[in-house]
């Protein structure tokens, strides 16, 4: 779904466990699985993981925030596609379809996590 806005990204593999980054880091970059998953845990709790061909980190970008949760890669290990802040705000400003396909990510999300009562 995302792949196409990976053109001349960075890759960055991850060993099985391996942290991408921890809850209340800043988020400077987001991530599209490229290959394996990526687990993400609040309050050290596992809430969701990630599989190939979904972004993750946007929400700290799109709020200017901190991370909301800590990712690690899954059994497998990952592979994933780097965006920095100034590359995701390009594609925001200049692909609609981009902005869509992140919409309808956070809104899936929304539906499946909301129900899981997370804090």
């Amino acid at each position: 779904m995302f792949k196409m806005y990976t053109v001349m990204a960075p890759e960055r593999d991850l060993k099985p466990g391996e942290q991408l980054f921890a809850q209340g880091d800043w988020g400077d970059k987001c991530f599209i699985v490229q290959k394996g998953s990526v687990h993400l845990y609040h309050n050290q709790r596992l809430f969701a993981m990630i599989p190939q061909g979904e972004i993750l980190g946007e929400m700290a970008l799109i709020e200017e925030n901190k991370r909301f949760a800590t990712a690690r890669a899954g059994k497998d290990g990952a592979k994933l596609y780097e965006i920095s802040r100034d590359r995701f705000l390009k594609l925001v400003k200049e692909r609609p379809e981009f902005s869509l396909e992140i919409l309808k990510c956070m809104s899936n999300r929304l539906r499946t996590w909301g129900s899981m009562n997370i804090r």
